[in-house]
């Protein structure tokens, strides 16, 4: 009996199969959205232990030069996570050509751009990267590093290897955290950004080898297509735009702030909005799904839409309401420097998660659809706003000013793309009318 009842017993990873079979669009967005929730957690203790072993203009100095690591691999990375999550579930034939091209460039291309900033850094910049003489050869390292790290999770996920992105990542969010306690003893801003560089690089190996010998030759499509050249610039082309846009609006504010108010004040800033962008990523987690699943299927793209926007505001507006809610409160375990500075840009960032939700749900339905240029205006009205109203108003209303031009971004553009998913795919009214480009593919 007791052998009848195991050998029945299903696996962990025949659940899971399960799960993915029923509905893989869920199964993929749950998982990265249990990924962002467990990266947020082992984030915040990383950064409530950096506050408390670190000075704050340590600390300061090391979220510019991790948010300039973040910002020169991900425009080296052409965006190649958006590209790789529409193709690669498609391209059976071609898909470790292509994963490996994807590498080989975009590593390159970082490994390029990264030595570029550390030049910049040491002649015209704020210097973070001087302050340690292993910082910089170490800045170029983890760059390049990330650009792997990033486009994996982007393989896993197209290749409907989500549920591994979550493993991966607390595995990297546990090595960080380890590193971090370590190296308090030497204490500076080397202390706080060397961690992200071994946890990141830890992981490459294992990754990428169950990749490639396992989920490439998995999870074939029922509508397989091919790729020329021409097509491939006009999605990639406007979308790697769109993404330069995004990463500026996102990953490089808090360098920017490190010259326009300095250390101490960006090392405020910079936890809380983080910590935002943070419960934004869940939404995220679902147009990258969505753009899976529908390009695996665009006949099903109004019913894989209504089920994402349900799902997304299930959790969405609870976690805004949230931020809005608890936000000073929340920030206290930081200390109450990081409470009374960052309140209001939680605050403002959580009311822009709504709109926000709206607009990453619409780009994903836009990727499907091969209309990446509306992706570029979308990310560069976001952009306008939010870098130049920090820069107006960072020193009459202080360092909220870049999240409240992030809310007036989000919430215009969200008029738009809300109109657009409604008259365009859930009343389909274009259906099957696709961008020739995309119905040739």
């Amino acid at each position: 009996m007791t052998l009848r009842v195991e050998a029945s017993a299903p696996t962990n990873e025949r659940r899971w199969a399960a799960i993915a079979e029923r509905s893989p669009l869920l199964h993929a967005a749950y998982s990265l959205m249990l990924n962002t929730g467990l990266t947020a957690v082992l984030g915040v203790l990383f950064w409530i232990a950096a506050a408390r072993l670190y000075d704050a203009r340590d600390v300061g100095r090391a979220t510019a030069v991790i948010s300039a690591m973040l910002f020169v691999s991900g425009i080296s990375q052409l965006n190649m996570i958006s590209f790789l999550g529409r193709y690669l579930p498609v391209l059976d034939e071609r898909r470790a050509r292509a994963l490996r091209l994807s590498y080989g460039v975009t590593c390159t291309l970082t490994l390029l751009v990264a030595i570029g900033y550390v030049a910049y850094d040491d002649r015209v910049g704020a210097g973070a990267l001087q302050t340690s003489r292993f910082l910089a050869p170490l800045f170029v390292v983890a760059a390049v590093g990330w650009t792997v790290f990033s486009l994996q999770d982007a393989a896993l996920t197209a290749l409907r290897g989500a549920h591994w992105v979550p493993v991966e990542n607390a595995i990297f969010g546990v090595v960080k955290l380890a590193l971090l306690v370590v190296f308090a003893a030497a204490g500076g801003a080397m202390g706080v950004f060397a961690p992200w560089v071994i946890g990141a690089l830890a992981s490459l190996i294992p990754i990428n080898v169950l990749i490639f010998r396992r989920l490439i030759h998995t999870a074939s499509s029922a509508r397989p297509e091919t790729l020329a050249l021409p097509e491939a610039a006009r999605f990639a082309g406007p979308d790697y735009v769109a993404s330069l846009f995004n990463y500026a609006s996102a990953a490089l504010v808090p360098a920017l702030m490190l010259q326009w108010v300095g250390s101490k004040e960006t090392g405020y800033f910079a936890l809380a909005w983080t910590s935002a962008l943070t419960i934004d990523l869940l939404a995220l987690n679902m147009a990258t799904a969505l753009t899976v699943e529908g390009a695996r299927d665009r006949d099903r793209l109004p019913d894989l839409l209504r089920s994402a926007l349900r799902h997304t505001f299930a959790v969405m507006v609870p976690l805004s309401i949230a931020a809005v809610v608890i936000a000073p409160f929340a920030l206290e375990v930081y200390g109450p420097g990081y409470a009374r500075a960052g309140a209001w840009v939680i605050r403002l960032m959580g009311l822009a998660c709504i709109p926000r939700a709206l607009n990453n749900v619409a780009v994903g339905v836009l990727r499907v659809t091969g209309r990446t240029k509306w992706v570029a205006v979308i990310n560069g009205v976001v952009c306008i706003f939010t870098i130049g109203t920090g820069a107006l108003l960072v020193h009459h209303i202080g360092v909220c000013a870049p999240a409240l031009g992030w809310l007036v971004g989000q919430s215009i553009v969200s008029l738009f793309t809300t109109r657009f998913m409604v008259r365009r795919i859930l009343r389909q009214d274009t259906l099957g009318k696709e961008p020739d480009h995309v119905a040739r593919g």
